[in-house]
């Protein structure tokens, strides 16, 4: 384990409880999944949780927990395998743990399981549409632009200026200039012409008429 630390092979690793167990979930088992075309589903603590979430922030994070400190408190007790000393460590351990639940995206009541994988199952069926419908648009995209190639070009170049000043040619309340230039493509804003400049605005006219703010770019910050 140690060896595997070193050598940077775990996306995670941390010790739970504070009782001396060390665990650690490896890139390698990440990756075979992914290969596989299914979805790493990782049981793991909140240290762990919050680490993955830094570096992927798209990451659904599931906080299952009793209704209750005492009912939590309860089913360990009840299951008769830990020491007193062991069983105060955990209290402790989920008392700290809960203030974090926040930081999750969703929270599951786990005080009848059949309704808690119901909604655990509803809340995965959700996120699996919203990423088939974005492979949906991302094909929608590529259609309309004529390709890969040419997609990435008018996307860099309409960021350009966007980021020069242009005014976005769609109303949207996000600043975000990547959204906004996909959401242009997709009205029909924009395009590129045979010249492989960016062409068409929000009424039909060549960019050289797009109005800028008194600090904005000249036609040739555009190219």
């Amino acid at each position: 384990f140690e060896k595997r630390q070193e050598n940077n092979e775990f996306l995670e690793c941390e010790q739970v409880h504070g009782l001396g167990y060390w665990y650690g979930t490896l890139k390698s088992e990440v990756d075979r999944a992914a290969k596989q075309g299914g979805w790493p589903f990782l049981e793991i603590d909140v240290q762990g949780t919050l680490k993955l979430k830094k570096q992927f922030p798209q990451t659904i994070t599931l906080f299952v927990r009793t209704s209750s400190d005492e009912e939590y408190e309860k089913r360990i007790r009840n299951r008769g395998t830990e020491s007193e000393e062991v069983i105060e460590k955990r209290l402790a351990t989920i008392r700290k743990e809960l203030e974090q639940a926040q930081y999750y995206s969703h929270v599951i009541i786990n005080d009848d399981l059949e309704r808690a994988v119901t909604e655990i199952g509803t809340i995965l069926k959700q996120r699996e549409l919203e990423i088939n419908a974005g492979r949906i648009k991302e094909e929608e995209i590529v259609n309309k632009v004529g390709g890969r190639f040419k997609l990435s070009s008018l996307i860099q170049k309409r960021i350009v200026a966007l980021n020069r000043g242009a005014r976005p040619l769609v109303e949207m309340q996000t600043k975000n200039h990547m959204e906004i230039v996909v959401q242009e493509i997709m009205e029909d804003k924009i395009y590129l012409d045979q010249s492989g400049e960016v062409a068409i605005t929000d009424d039909g006219s060549p960019l050289d008429a797009i109005e800028y703010d008194d600090a904005g770019p000249t036609l040739e910050d555009l190219v």
